[in-house]
């Protein structure tokens, strides 16, 4: 068998999350997300269920936040307090509001009402998630 080689450079590039408006950034954030949905996809599915779930629901949350936010204009503590990370919340929010999205899919309700990564999904926390498009402030301490 022949070894496998790899190879690859990094180039710096602008920051994604500027500080253009709020729905842009939820939008940018949905788009990253999904190269990484991408890559999960393909592998087997014993080894990446989970963190495909995941991220799967982060996709599904900046997506109706930036609906919400663009056709709205609640900036992003707004939407934060009054959403936090309630899937079936911002989806009945987003069609309410005429997003033609018809009912939930049983996938993302199961995940929005599974109990096991609750500090991710805790919203009464005083911590920044995983799921903010925003970049942390520098010498901030973040838990996840």
């Amino acid at each position: 068998m022949e070894p496998n080689e790899l190879s690859f450079s990094i180039k710096e590039a602008q920051d994604n999350f500027g500080l253009g408006p709020i729905h842009d950034a939820f939008l940018t954030a949905a788009t990253e997300l999904m190269r990484g949905a991408t890559v999960l996809a393909a592998a087997p599915p014993s080894e990446s269920k989970w963190a495909f779930a995941l991220v799967a629901g982060q996709i599904l949350e900046c997506s109706l936040k930036a609906f919400l936010a663009k056709k709205t204009g609640l900036p992003e503590n707004e939407l934060r307090r009054k959403f936090g990370h309630d899937l079936s919340e911002l989806w009945a929010q987003a069609a309410n509001l005429d997003l033609p999205i018809g009912d939930m899919p049983q996938w993302a309700e199961t995940l929005n009402a599974s109990t096991f990564v609750p500090s991710i999904f805790d919203t009464r926390r005083r911590s920044t998630s995983w799921f903010s498009p925003t970049l942390p402030k520098p010498n901030r301490r973040y838990e996840i």
